[in-house]
């Protein structure tokens, strides 16, 4: 079973510990992008870590109100990340769904958006 780092342990026990506890964290917010994971998609399968996550834009104009929730997966073993889908809402209430990226990349020591680390995953280095 992989090694489940002390901040998300705490956060998962927390949130499991409490009845009313809501379902989305924020993680990050700045003045473009406000960010939440959602932790109930929380998921491990070997090394494999599965997690989604939304983002509600507030800038550029041209972007205000668009909502993407996207689906990621980190492979714990070498430190890297790929997108599996996205779902983008618009303000006039459109979704468009897309499958992800078949790339892996290397995650970054605090990935876009997410503000997941590296060492969210214990074993990677």
């Amino acid at each position: 079973m992989p090694r489940i780092p002390a901040l998300l342990f705490l956060t998962l026990l927390g949130i499991s510990g409490s009845g009313n506890a809501e379902r989305w964290q924020e993680r990050v917010d700045n003045d473009r992008i406000k960010t939440r994971l959602d932790l109930d998609s929380i998921k491990w399968d070997s090394d494999l870590l599965t997690y989604r996550m939304e983002m509600t834009y507030k800038k550029p104009p041209i972007y205000v109100g668009r909502r993407v929730i996207s689906t990621s997966m980190i492979d714990c073993r070498t430190n890297m990340r790929k997108h599996i889908a996205t779902e983008t809402h618009f303000p006039d209430g459109t979704v468009r769904k897309t499958g992800g990226a078949n790339l892996w990349m290397k995650l970054k020591e605090i990935d876009f958006g997410t503000g997941v680390r590296n060492e969210h995953c214990g074993t990677a280095q």
